[in-house]
């Protein structure tokens, strides 16, 4: 799979400038264009006059470096809504994946909080890697090696078999994969049935990509999804989550509200939502 332009949503803050250290990861899927976007409030353009300069020289370190490998870099500075700026910039570029930090200061200190980084999520149609930091004393602690143990979490939904997709294309970069259903506690009878129905769903999709060569495995669980896929992120030291962003099942009202911030703000590891 080719992932050729991607956009980094940026601030100036730390945890955003490591930001360029997950890109690094999936340049070998073959990107050619990085954009980097900044959004500005219009209502201090006073500030926002030299703001171009502020941002090329905060960040020209990481462009010389992409510039001198070959790749094409793009700094784009945005004044408006940052939701709508971004989603419509990378529907203007056809992006094939967005690159944003959970936390950081200016334009991102507002969106990562709660319900909006939901509607972050929800608005932008395209793949989006969230990243996650471990605070120290002293710095701010990068994921090591996301490729490395990634976990797919399904419910068989046409929006979850997309993110299959997705994972099957970048599946030859990738370690091991965990794939994980979660079946609602109910009747047992029906349980039994269920289980049933999703250990075969599961193996299939699990068999799929063994044929393409690649070390994977699956779990059937019952129980609550967001705290058994937490748990799992745990005992399995998983390295990075992928996953669709809707779907049925023990999917349905992810993006509505508790289970979704519970997945954002309580796993530590970086997801990647399609």
């Amino acid at each position: 799979m080719k992932i050729e332009r991607v956009v980094v949503a940026l601030d100036f803050s730390e945890q955003s400038s490591k930001l360029f250290n997950a890109v690094n990861d999936f340049k070998r899927f073959g990107i050619s264009e990085i954009h980097l976007v900044h959004v500005v409030n219009p209502n201090i353009l006073e500030v926002n006059k030299e703001i171009v300069k502020i941002a090329s020289d905060h960040f020209s370190s990481y462009i010389n470096n992409y510039l001198s490998e070959g790749v094409n870099v793009f700094l784009e500075i945005l004044i408006g809504n940052v939701v709508e700026q971004i989603r419509d910039y990378c529907d203007e570029i056809n992006a094939n994946l967005l690159f944003a930090s959970e936390h950081g200061e200016g334009f991102f200190k507002d969106i990562f909080v709660g319900s909006n980084l939901l509607n972050f999520i929800r608005t932008i149609k395209r793949p989006i890697y969230v990243e996650r930091f471990y605070k120290t004393e002293s710095a701010f602690l990068l994921p090591e090696n996301r490729l490395k143990k990634v976990l797919f979490p399904t419910d068989f939904s046409k929006s979850s078999m997309k993110a299959f997709d997705f994972l099957k294309k970048i599946s030859s970069a990738i370690n091991e994969v965990l794939l994980v259903h979660v079946l609602k506690p109910s009747d047992p009878k029906f349980l039994i049935k269920e289980a049933s129905g999703a250990n075969k769903a599961i193996e299939k999709l699990t068999l799929d990509l063994v044929k393409n060569n690649v070390n994977a495995r699956y779990l059937v669980l019952e129980g609550n999804p967001a705290k058994q896929i937490n748990s799992i992120v745990e005992k399995e030291n998983i390295s990075m989550i992928i996953m669709s962003r809707r779907g049925l099942g023990f999917f349905e009202g992810l993006f509505l509200g508790s289970v979704a911030e519970y997945l954002l703000f309580h796993t530590r590891v970086p997801i990647l939502f399609d």
